[in-house]
């Protein structure tokens, strides 16, 4: 290359610098690629992995239900209970499923829409059921609480085709 009055000395050094270290990612680039991929990735996994994580808020809500009544059965004098008609959950007081529903707690009425939260819920083969709990926490069939429970029973929270179960142990009403 001859000088001339367009080459100068600074213009070739930048020419030959362009051209010596112009093939290839620069290290900046190669890190925001694999942060890119990193981040794609981890939401890719959580997705996959948590996938069924609107069952298992829903499941541990129901199971907070059941305890919240037993441990109002057993602080006060009154009977209190679960009732499901198959879409409606709610809690109740004084052996009445019927007439004395009393709201749950962080539910803004005085029943759960179980389609609205996306579950279905059943006892063995039936979507209505009850569970009530006596002056002693003891697990019951009726509303008004006078048949304890003889065996553990089993609810079976459904979302989709995936489902999860709650266990109510008899005689101490103890859930899992």
């Amino acid at each position: 290359m001859r000088f001339s009055k367009y080459n100068t000395c600074k213009q070739i050094k930048l020419y030959r610098f362009c051209r010596c270290y112009n093939s290839g990612f620069t290290l900046i680039e190669i890190v925001a690629v694999i942060l890119v991929m990193s981040v794609i990735s981890s939401v890719v996994v959580s997705r996959f992995y948590f996938s069924d994580s609107n069952l298992e808020a829903q499941t541990e809500a129901i199971k907070v239900y059941l305890r919240y009544a037993q441990v109002r059965s057993m602080n006060t004098e009154s009977v209190w209970g679960i009732h499901c008609d198959g879409t409606n959950l709610w809690l109740y007081k004084d052996g009445d499923s019927t007439t004395n529903r009393v709201r749950l707690p962080g539910e803004d009425s005085n029943t759960v829409d179980l389609p609205e939260k996306g579950v279905s819920l059943q006892m063995g083969v039936d979507a209505t059921f009850t569970v009530s709990f006596n002056n002693w926490g003891k697990p019951c069939i009726d509303d008004a609480a006078e048949t304890e429970q003889d065996a553990d029973r089993n609810l079976t929270v459904t979302s989709g085709s995936k489902s999860s179960n709650i266990t109510i142990t008899k005689n101490t009403g103890f859930i899992p």
